[in-house]
């Protein structure tokens, strides 16, 4: 990969021992010294103890909460993006979006208390999150987002995300993706604050597959429509590095919901 300069490249020198870049990390240094790369003691990659692969404790490898190996059946309250894995390039500036359509909360139906926004989690790999202002956008529009990882700004070491190709340094190519959540009752800190208080800002590793609070938190959405187009959009904001997005899936409390024979997801 191209040697990335940054401003602060010989503090990181002196204080670590590495000098931009660094290769792919071992895909079996999971934080709990199995394979899967999150932090329980299971051989899968999702941070639960439940054997599958897509953290929604149902035995397969879906993304959603039913128990056969389709992909196009969700849990009232449950909405899945399962398109086609969205490519984040090299592009400083450009943003990468994928957005899927809600309906049935009922007519006019806000949310009251953001206690009832379960989740928002995305299965996802890069080998720069530090690149990334990662937000989510409700059908309130831009001024009601949520910023779940904030860009900090062009300092600081490489961290990856999953199990990226290292070596892709201007085509991306797919590599292991692993789910991260923002809820607003994770007792994380955000992602990038999470890493620079724990592991240190000039400490290069991976980021654990876990729940993390949202930079912004999650207020805006409060007294906000909920029906229709909700999108997930990753801004790139240093340049060299790229990844994917394979899947995202939010949750709300079904007690938003009258009729669970109207969810509809598009």
């Amino acid at each position: 990969m191209v040697i990335r300069l940054v401003t602060t490249a010989l503090l990181a020198l002196l204080t670590t021992g590495f000098f931009g870049c660094e290769s792919a990390p071992d895909s079996n240094d999971g934080p709990d010294g199995d394979a899967d790369g999150d932090s329980d003691s299971d051989s899968d990659s999702d941070s639960d103890s439940d054997g599958d692969s897509d953290g929604d404790s149902d035995g397969d490898s879906d993304g959603d909460s039913d128990t056969d190996s389709d992909t196009d059946t969700e849990e009232c309250g449950e909405a899945d993006y399962l398109g086609d894995p969205v490519a984040i390039p090299d592009g400083v500036g450009e943003s990468y979006e994928t957005s899927m359509t809600i309906e049935g909360f009922g007519d006019g139906a806000v949310l009251p208390s953001e206690d009832l926004f379960i989740s928002v989690c995305v299965n996802m790999e890069h080998t720069w999150i530090r690149d990334l202002q990662i937000e989510l956008v409700p059908p309130a529009g831009e001024p009601f987002k949520v910023v779940l990882n904030e860009f900090l700004g062009q300092t600081g070491s490489e961290i990856y995300l999953g199990v990226p190709d290292d070596t892709d340094d201007y085509d991306p190519v797919p590599g292991v993706g692993w789910t991260y959540c923002w809820k607003p009752t994770a007792t994380n800190l955000p992602m990038l604050e999470w890493w620079n208080v724990n592991m240190g800002e000039y400490t290069t590793g991976t980021m654990p597959a876990d729940d993390y609070q949202a930079s912004s938190g999650f207020s805006t959405l409060v007294g906000n429509y909920l029906n229709g187009t909700w999108t997930l959009r990753c801004t790139d904001d240093w340049g060299i590095d790229n990844g994917y997005i394979f899947w995202w899936t939010m949750e709300f409390d079904q007690s938003l919901i009258p009729d669970c024979d109207d969810w509809i997801i598009e």
